[in-house]
């Protein structure tokens, strides 16, 4: 199941498992998920980082991440952070949902590329009361010249 190997836990090749439970021993450890379907993570500490690659149905619920939560090339992914994260990076991924609480949502940074149908959902302002918000990621975007300088942002579709 998940197995440790030099400071990297290495979770590989699983399908339908929903109580998959790591639990890091140092700060210094690190998370390796490579072909998992269909199955539950569960992160109960502090790790370095957090890599996912090739994955579909995947969810995985962490506490502390120090350096970032990476995917790539996975689908349908629920990430759920529930305690400090600085980033998450996103790469050929589609179908996701992030997790985020009002007190890590402030210093998250979400880089993505090559992705699709991806939100974000935060506690209402009043969790005990709000329904939670759910925010999509861009995926289309405008170029244009200002001057000399080529900006982009994000497409904006107003009114209906």
């Amino acid at each position: 199941m998940a197995r440790l190997e030099n400071n990297k836990w290495k979770i590989e090749n699983i399908d339908g498992n929903n109580e998959i439970i790591v639990t890091p021993g140092a700060v210094k450890e690190s998370i390796q998920i490579f072909k998992v379907t269909n199955s539950v993570i569960q992160v109960q500490g502090k790790v370095s980082s957090i890599s996912i690659n090739n994955s579909s149905g995947l969810g995985i619920v962490f506490t502390d991440v120090i350096a970032s939560v990476e995917a790539v090339n996975s689908k349908k992914l629920k990430l759920q952070a529930t305690g400090n994260i600085n980033l998450i990076q996103l790469d050929g991924v589609h179908g996701t949902t992030i997790y985020l609480t009002n007190e890590n949502k402030a210093s998250v940074e979400i880089i993505t590329s090559n992705v699709t149908e991806i939100n974000v959902v935060t506690p209402g302002a009043n969790p005990e009361t709000d329904d939670p918000k759910e925010q999509p990621v861009p995926q289309q975007y405008v170029s244009k010249f200002v001057g000399d300088k080529l900006v982009t942002a994000p497409t904006e579709h107003v009114g209906v």
